[in-house]
């Protein structure tokens, strides 16, 4: 004997979600700098080199002398020939007082008074050496005085720029709950 069944069929209720995600914009602008650097204040002092040249020893191997200088040693030579010619007189004299030990004093006297002296030639260069013309140098001179000037600095920051966008969530029922009851089998309404 077959015997009625009763068949249950049942959906569970489903939900779903929409979401919409927050999200935050931050901008931030640079900062507004300006900077100013004023030149510095450099002063430059500057003496000038001095050259110092001796040219009087070159000149005065030329005969180019001062009258001084010139009357100087004309005035040693003077009195260097003097006492050359002092000294040959008192030679001359030595040996004529010895007249009597039989020498030829007078005929030698005349031969040396007598006899011109050799003269020697040569070439000669004015100046006679390089080292007769001086020189003396004293360089220039720098001073240098730098005043820095302080840079002018402004500052001004800007603040960030914020934008928010809330999210938003929505929950809604993608499927609903159901059940259904059958009866499977025998026809329960039936009439007897």
């Amino acid at each position: 004997m077959q015997l009625p069944r009763l068949e249950i069929t049942n959906h569970f209720a489903q939900l779903g979600i929409r979401q919409k995600r927050a999200h935050l914009e931050i901008h931030q602008r640079h900062a507004d700098v300006m900077i100013k650097q004023p030149p510095a204040d450099v002063k430059m002092i500057k003496t000038k080199g001095k050259l110092y040249i001796d040219q009087s020893e070159a000149f005065a191997d030329a005969g180019l002398k001062h009258p001084l200088r010139k009357s100087r040693e004309w005035i040693q030579q003077s009195l260097q020939k003097a006492r050359e010619a002092v000294a040959i007189d008192v030679q001359q004299g030595d040996q004529m007082m010895r007249i009597e030990n039989g020498g030829n004093a007078f005929p030698q006297i005349a031969r040396q008074n007598i006899t011109p002296k050799r003269q020697d030639f040569n070439i000669g260069y004015v100046p006679s050496s390089i080292f007769k013309v001086k020189f003396h140098y004293e360089p220039s001179r720098i001073k240098v005085e730098v005043n820095p000037e302080k840079p002018i600095v402004k500052f001004k920051a800007n603040p960030p720029e914020m934008k928010y966008h809330p999210g938003q969530t929505n929950i809604y029922v993608k499927q609903k709950e159901s059940i259904q009851f059958r009866a499977v089998g025998l026809n329960v309404d039936r009439n007897l």
